[in-house]
């Protein structure tokens, strides 16, 4: 009834999560894309202490 595979997922929810890995590269290219597109020069902003990566990364790569 409930079939296991070698890696402990079923073949159905296996399916969902490389369907929901291969949605989150294609908006991560997606994005990567875009920022490539952006003009080079970068305007100063006012700095503004961030301590999370991700926020640092967003401010100053546009990502």
């Amino acid at each position: 009834m409930n079939e296991r595979v070698a890696g402990g997922c079923s073949d159905k929810a296996a399916n969902a999560i490389e369907k929901l890995k291969t949605q989150a590269l294609g908006r991560c290219r997606e994005r990567i894309d875009e920022a490539l597109k952006r003009p080079k020069e970068r305007r100063s902003k006012p700095c503004t202490p961030s301590y999370g990566i991700t926020s640092l990364l967003r401010n100053q790569h546009g990502l």
